[in-house]
């Protein structure tokens, strides 16, 4: 406010003034500077400040704020502007000041990062700023008040706290006077966001914090999203530890009484995470369920019945837990693995070309490998017997054939997958039907009629699950545990069946179990499967990083897919026709340190993209 008492000798305003901000000959602006001049009357003679970027005037006199955002006195009345301010100003740290306004007798400053700063005449308590108060957005002084409008649009009123004032939001605006304040209010305003949350990558042990700018009528609320799932954060700014849980997609919802909006996707990707590690649950004796320490990297697990094995990314094989019949006795020198799979007590490893290797339990020759067999594609242990897909789509099998498990039907062939039981084996033909044979005293063999459009099967104690193309189960065979009365499931992409329990991963990344209560209890913390399996009494799963977070648009026969991946994984893209022979795409990649675009050439309509990812 401007105030003037009628005893105080005032100057006409220059003639050669026009605006009160221009050039003086009472200072030298530097050659070619845009600051102005602040040229002050009254009192005294006419005192010139150069640089002047904002300045406010009243009763006791005014400030001027520099391009340097500093203040500058001129003309002290009692108590607000002495001699000596400038000195006082430094000791204020009034330094960084954005905005003035001048009172009868007192001044505000708004200092750059939305702090107030408030002297002078203090007797209805003009001068005493609210600890804490920040996000200040303008400020008005007035006769015995001042007022702080906040980024909010709500107002704070610095006077005599004995006077009740209502809370006012939608502020757009306000004007302290001599005796009176005006606050203009606006409509009602949906939220919107000014910024989303930023892609951050940092190292593991990092704090970080995650914030979204966002405007809109008062009270706003947050809520916060990582990897489309909801967290409990329900502030503006969110504080994370960098690690393996919260390495991930996150997003924000922003709402009021008018609406909600959503901030874009950030992605917080953690470097030096050990992804791979393995979690257990069920029986632990012997630490069966428990994972080496140190052991991470790990890209597939299998679990026996009283032994655990993984297979690291490197080719190489680990086991652990009881080894009564030389289960966890790796083979010296053991390298280039590409799958493993557990029986009851032996372990059979697929090579990278194509040859097996053995160990464990021999007793029906299932710890040991046909002569001369090569060519493997894929392999299966069961209880004392093993399966494998060889280069022609056709199965070969040995081992204990007391109930005909190795009795291969011989008109099969067109395999894409295979599983056994404890007695009992099965097949997936490329055109989605199933066969089984082997045992039967629980009705295991027995495929349900009319199933089809099958894309894995899974073989346990004595039950059967096969997952079709829409992400649905179907089990059959023995239920005395409840394994095959699966709960109502969201869609699946993956399953494993145990002696009396099955375990189904879903598309979000989580395990869900059912059957037998000790190995199907799945820890609510584990998240990100990449891999899991399911023994007699344990089951295991492998965690990898967050699940790619992929768009895509289409132009010609040519799919763009903007990618957020998580760095140093490599990923590989495959298309396939029917869900169950899938064909690379491309090679295998190293996903960058922020997004990309890869672009995917589709041959034909009715073709499916999936992206594999591997450590």
């Amino acid at each position: 406010m401007n105030s003037q008492n009628s005893h105080r000798k005032e100057r006409i305003l220059p003639s050669a003034l026009s605006l009160i901000l221009l050039a003086s000959t009472l200072c030298a602006p530097a050659a070619g500077s845009d600051a102005g001049t602040l040229v002050v009357w009254g009192d005294g003679e006419p005192v010139g400040v150069c640089k002047v970027t904002a300045f406010a005037a009243s009763e006791g006199g005014g400030v001027a704020v520099t391009d340097h955002h500093t203040l500058v006195p001129f003309r002290g009345g009692p108590g607000i502007i002495p001699d000596n301010l400038p000195s006082q100003i430094t000791d204020l740290a009034l330094q960084g000041v954005r905005a003035i306004s001048a009172g009868w007798y007192h001044l505000a400053a708004l200092k750059e990062d939305g702090t107030v700063q408030v002297w002078g005449d203090n007797l209805r308590g003009q001068s005493n700023v609210p600890p804490g108060l920040k996000d200040v957005a303008a400020i008005s002084a007035g006769g015995f008040q001042t007022l702080a409008l906040k980024r909010d649009h709500t107002v704070v009123f610095i006077e005599d706290p004995t006077i009740y004032r209502p809370r006012i939001e939608r502020a757009v605006a306000i004007a302290a006077g001599l005796q009176h304040s005006v606050v203009v209010v606006g409509p009602p305003i949906r939220p919107r966001i000014i910024s989303s949350p930023a892609d951050q990558t940092v190292t593991v042990g990092t704090d970080v914090a995650m914030e979204v700018d966002a405007r809109g009528t008062p009270p706003l609320y947050y809520f916060w999203f990582k990897n489309g799932e909801r967290t409990t954060f329900t502030n503006r700014v969110i504080r994370l530890r960098a690690d393996d849980h919260t390495a991930g997609f996150y997003s924000v919802q922003v709402m009021n009484e008018l609406g909600t909006v959503a901030s874009e996707l950030a992605r917080l990707a953690v470097l030096g995470v050990p992804y791979g590690k393995v979690t257990g649950w069920g029986d632990n004796s012997d630490a069966r369920a428990r994972a080496p320490i140190g052991l991470d990297s790990v890209r597939a697990v299998g679990a026996g019945t009283t032994f655990s094995v993984a297979l690291k990314q490197d080719g190489t094989v680990a086991a652990w837990g009881i080894s009564s019949h030389g289960e966890t006795n790796v083979p010296a020198g053991l390298d280039r693995v590409k799958a493993i799979s557990v029986g009851d007590l032996h372990v059979l490893a697929l090579r990278e070309d194509g040859t097996l290797v053995a160990w464990g339990d021999n007793e029906y020759g299932q710890g040991s490998v046909p002569f001369g067999l090569t060519g493997v594609k894929s392999i299966a242990a069961g209880g004392s017997h093993n399966l494998a897909i060889l280069r022609d789509d056709t199965v070969i099998a040995w081992g204990r054939n007391q109930r005909g498990a190795t009795n291969v039907p011989p008109y099969l062939q067109s395999v894409v997958a295979i599983t056994a039981g404890r007695e009992h084996s099965a097949a997936l033909k490329v055109d989605g039907t199933v066969v089984a044979w082997g045992s039967n005293d629980h009705g295991e063999t027995s495929v349900p009629a009319g199933l089809s459009n099958v894309v894995a099967i899974a073989a346990g104690g004595n039950h059967m699950l096969a997952l079709k193309h829409d992400g649905t189960v179907v089990c059959w065979g023995r239920n005395d545990a409840g394994q095959c009365l699966p709960p109502i499931l969201p869609i699946v992409t993956a399953i494993e069946a145990g002696y009396a329990h099955s375990l189904a991963l879903t598309q979000d990344g989580r395990v869900v179990g059912w059957g037998s209560i000790v190995a199907s209890r799945v820890p609510s913390t584990l998240r990100n499967v990449i891999s899991f399996g399911a023994g007699w009494f344990h089951s295991l799963a492998v965690e990898g990083p967050p699940a790619p977070m992929v768009s895509l648009g289409q132009v010609g026969d040519e799919l763009n897919l903007n990618l957020g991946l998580t760095p140093g994984w490599r990923y590989q893209f495959e298309k396939s026709s029917d869900f169950r022979a899938w064909t690379p795409v491309g090679d295998e990649f190293l996903a960058p340190t922020g997004a990309m675009t890869h672009k995917v050439s589709m041959d034909s309509l009715g073709e499916f993209i999936r992206l594999k990812t591997s450590p």
